[in-house]
């Protein structure tokens, strides 16, 4: 059953309706805690992810995952909140992430310090920074 009248626009009127109420909102706000053992995945569905590492000392791996369920043109906030040791460095899965340029892939990105964030959009096949504070490699 369709949400509009019966006009030759219902078919385009229902699938513009059904994308915008799939797509995140830029309220949606998500809290991990890295683990130290494991990568960590973040929820694509959740317009920015801040991150607290967690008990272990050191580095933290989280992944922004291969953009499976993500809308081309959706972007993607991560923050470091509150490191738990001066020393806690969180490494972002940069497999399916590139530089500004949109095509040059990234060999490494951290966030090593409170409040340092990175800015993407998934562009349907990688991860495309916009802006990051933090330390990006190429």
């Amino acid at each position: 059953m369709s949400r509009f009248p019966s006009t030759g626009l219902r078919r385009s009127l229902d699938a513009l309706y059904d994308f915008l109420a799939g797509a995140p909102s830029l309220l949606n706000e998500d809290e991990a805690r890295t683990s130290g053992a494991s990568e960590i995945t973040l929820d694509i569905t959740q317009y920015q992810s801040t991150i607290t590492t967690g008990a272990t000392e050191g580095s933290e791996d989280v992944s922004v995952g291969d953009g499976t369920g993500a809308i081309v043109g959706q972007r993607k906030l991560i923050t470091l909140g509150t490191r738990s040791h001066a020393s806690d460095v969180v490494n972002l899965d940069h497999a399916n992430m590139v530089d500004t340029d949109g095509s040059t892939a990234l060999t490494n990105m951290d966030l090593d310090a409170a409040d340092e964030f990175w800015l993407g959009q998934w562009n349907g096949t990688a991860w495309v920074t916009i802006y990051t504070t933090g330390t990006l490699a190429t």
